[in-house]
């Protein structure tokens, strides 16, 4: 006959068990998160530079789409809006300059300072695939800025580097007309992202590039702006000392 299990088998069994489940799963679920987070984000970089060159395509290039006109931020950002987004991408709802509803009113920098990221001129968006979108254009008309909230604005933790990234337009090449496009090549390129830039001026280590900031740096105890330039550097992939 079969011997089987006793009580303090089985008992010590799951213990093993529960033991082993306690020390992994953690590391499952943050690494399912990282794996959500990028796989959200690149989407929306996807979507967001296909909507802008279909709307080079029906209207003329970036290099010569003009805002200097419009000396009025909200006139800027709803002509910037209606011509060269809104045809191009699908959208669950539309929030006005000032509007909250589609971003988050605060966001948290990974140093624990808080961000009121509403402005005037600033829009922002919900999309059909879930992300949200915050955008305002300069002033100058060399391109503008756009924060993407890849869990949409009422998800948790609303902080730069987890679920919020930063991206810079440029309308073309550019050197020294714009502080933040210094150094940016044409279209829409993750914040930080110049030409030539290195992975350690990406953490905030030190910068040579004019522009740069190291307290912009993608790392515990910085701002964490260049997260999103971070992991398209590393190949779409959150490393294993990218800052938890």
């Amino acid at each position: 006959m079969k011997k089987s299990f006793t009580l303090a088998e089985v008992l010590i069994t799951l213990g093993i068990i529960g033991v082993v489940a306690a020390m992994t799963l953690p590391s499952l679920i943050g690494n399912y998160k990282k794996i959500e987070t990028v796989t959200m984000l690149k989407k929306a970089y996807s979507e967001i530079s296909q909507a802008l060159k279909m709307a080079e395509v029906d209207n003329e290039f970036m290099e010569e789409w003009n805002f200097t006109a419009f000396e009025n931020p909200d006139e800027r950002v709803h002509h910037f809006f209606d011509y060269y987004l809104k045809p191009y991408i699908g959208t669950l709802k539309v929030c006005e300059p000032l509007e909250v509803g589609c971003m988050s009113d605060k966001i948290q920098h990974l140093d624990g300072i808080n961000e009121r990221p509403h402005a005037a001129g600033k829009m922002s968006f919900i999309t059909k695939s879930g992300y949200s979108v915050l955008f305002w254009i300069h002033g100058d008309g060399t391109g503008g800025h756009f924060i993407i909230d890849t869990n949409g604005p009422h998800r948790q933790p609303n902080t730069y580097g987890k679920d919020i990234f930063r991206f810079i337009l440029t309308f073309k090449n550019s050197s020294n007309v714009y502080a933040d496009t210094a150094g940016y090549s044409k279209g829409l390129k993750a914040f930080g992202a110049v030409d030539g830039v290195t992975r350690e001026e990406l953490t905030g280590g030190n910068v040579s590039h004019a522009g740069l900031k190291p307290n912009y740096g993608c790392k515990s105890g910085l701002m964490g702006l260049y997260c999103a330039a971070l992991i398209i550097y590393d190949n779409w992939e959150m490393r294993n000392d990218y800052p938890r």
